[in-house]
């Protein structure tokens, strides 16, 4: 008689076919299997700068693992460049272990080595175009999905635990809505990853069985996902939980810096030096990341908020370094960087301009970003010349603003608009051939920096006689007065079934209201060369996995108008 398939996922569990060790070997042999020639290039590389071995296998220590990027890459080669490196290296150990990975306590020893196989299972796990490779997707297994992925960085950076105490009903209910955020496609394989048996690192257990199960022979068919469930609960046990996760602020603040530097590619090909002057700028990143300004570590519900709609691009630069020194090309799902503008600025400083980059990488071609008005000191025009010399560019543009408020505070917000001449009347669809192409926005760069989108065929702003306004009926309101001399910033929560307004607002911020003396103001337009509309071509595939975590072929173009 036939074994059952529960009976015969016991009969593994009990000839150790279901051990972590042969689970973790099975993901190897899919490795290999699926990625023969970028495990062949890594294995080059160890061989050629491995000073010991390991099994057998030639291992790269944590040193030599920096030195790398920054001789083979464009990492600074400074404290600041080196301690990114080490976190880096810490994350990728970290994910070498996955489905298993450490506790908190245990992150504080990092590896002084690993091996190609284990640097390998790690970088597979961290770059997008890999990972949803590394477990199956049918009726029987769910999809992995791009929460997913941001959820394995998250993990791999959380060495503390959260100050609050565990709550496993708000734990439970942020699960669902991540996990079928998925392409249309992948949708009928979506499913929870978070019930009354476990939580999310449970689930990845689960995933992982059913990818690496022994072979069954046909015509039979093998367990289903759900059938390693028993085995999954022994194998977690009482594991630390995924919501008592964090990540130390000043952890996150070193990486930060260098992921903000390399949003461009370094001028001449000489990499970043003056890194101190990225310090504002990671400020208001890593704020964005925080629950409050007092906290001093990041949790996961607001790390995934502010990297799925504050900073989408923020790792695009780790994943090209990473891509390129260790698989030899850029992955399917790399972006390319462009240059940096030339345009001299007194707002958009590089740094302020790195972090549009992790917001509008997909939208604009920065190297073919220009300035085209300054308006300083009393002689400014009128609102109404602002508004014509906005809708006269004929590509992207962004209109940026310093102000200083009562308080003597400092801010930074401004408005990008990618269809100037249309967006005023009615702020337009992104093309479904563009995905990751930002519509109309409202943006904050300082002290915190945010992302307020615009409702389609909602008017993007609108000329009245006592001045020019951005957003109505609620959310976020940008109004400059007729005189350009004062701006008023307003952030309404939409109460439950009242509007969301033009521009929505930040929910974890709360409501509140701006006034600001205008110091300048700044309008910047793209004017696409030959060589930027190849790149931007490029980014339309790449934005599309980069965001929803499809697999495209590597190379191919696209023309869009």
């Amino acid at each position: 008689m036939a074994l059952s398939n529960a009976e015969k996922v016991e009969g593994w569990y009990a000839e150790g076919c279901l051990s972590p060790e042969r689970i973790l070997e099975g993901l190897d042999r899919k490795i290999k299997e699926r990625y023969h020639e970028q495990q062949s290039t890594l294995e080059k590389i160890l061989r050629s700068t491995s000073t010991d071995e390991c099994d057998g296998e030639d291992t790269l220590t944590k040193s030599t693992f920096v030195s790398l990027l920054q001789t083979k890459g464009s990492l600074p080669e400074s404290a600041a460049g080196s301690e990114a490196g080490y976190v880096i290296y810490a994350s990728i150990a970290y994910l070498s272990k996955i489905p298993f990975p450490p506790t908190p306590e245990q992150c504080s020893s990092v590896p002084v080595s690993l091996t190609a196989t284990q640097l390998s299972r790690g970088l597979v796990w961290l770059l997008p175009g890999y990972y949803e490779r590394m477990t199956e997707a049918s009726n029987w297994c769910r999809t992995r999905t791009p929460a997913d992925h941001r959820r394995m960085i998250f993990q791999s950076l959380a060495t503390a635990y959260r100050d609050q105490a565990h709550d496993s009903v708000k734990a439970r209910e942020l699960a669902p809505h991540n996990a079928y955020d998925v392409s249309e496609s992948s949708r009928e394989f979506a499913g929870p990853n978070h019930d009354d048996d476990g939580d999310e690192m449970y689930h990845d257990v689960l995933d992982v069985l059913y990818a690496t199960q022994p072979e069954t022979p046909l015509p039979l068919a093998p367990p289903k996902r759900d059938d390693f469930r028993p085995v999954a609960k022994r194998l977690v046990q009482d594991r630390f939980r995924f919501s008592t996760l964090a990540i130390p602020r000043q952890r996150f603040v070193a990486l930060a810096r260098i992921l903000l530097a390399l949003q461009f590619e370094p001028n001449n090909g000489e990499p970043v030096t003056e890194l101190s002057s990225f310090d504002g700028a990671v400020d208001s990143l890593v704020a964005a990341f925080c629950e409050d300004a007092q906290a001093d570590v990041i949790t996961w519900p607001m790390f995934d908020h502010t990297l799925k709609n504050t900073a989408p691009y923020l790792f695009a630069p780790l994943y090209r370094l990473l891509s390129n020194i260790f698989f030899g090309r850029a992955g399917p799902e790399t972006l390319d960087a462009s240059s940096a503008p030339t345009s001299s600025s007194s707002i958009l400083t590089l740094p302020l301009q790195s972090q549009l980059a992790s917001f509008l990488t997909g939208s604009i071609y920065f190297g073919d970003f220009r300035r085209v008005h300054h308006y300083i000191g009393p002689g400014r025009p009128s609102t109404a010349t602002l508004a014509e010399a906005m809708g006269d560019i004929l590509e992207s543009a962004v209109l940026v603003l310093s102000g200083t408020a009562p308080t003597g505070s400092e801010y930074i917000f401004g408005v990008f608009s990618p269809s100037p001449d249309k967006d005023v009347s009615a702020i337009q669809e992104v093309p479904e051939d563009t995905e990751g192409r930002e519509r109309c926005l409202i943006f904050q760069l300082s002290p915190v920096q945010d992302v307020f989108r615009g409702a389609v065929e909602r008017p993007g702003w609108a000329l009245g006689e006592d001045g020019l306004r951005f957003g109505q009926d609620g959310g976020v309101g940008l109004f400059l007065l007729s005189s350009l001399q004062e701006a008023m910033i307003s952030h309404r929560v939409a109460a439950p079934g009242g509007s969301a307004g033009t521009y929505k607002a930040n929910l974890w911020r709360g409501s509140w209201d701006l006034t600001l003396e205008v110091s300048e103001i700044e309008l910047w337009g793209e004017f696409l060369s030959t060589a930027g509309r190849t790149l931007i071509v490029r980014f339309i595939y790449n934005r599309i996995n980069i965001l929803s975590g499809k697999t495209l072929c590597e190379g191919h173009l696209c023309c869009f108008d």
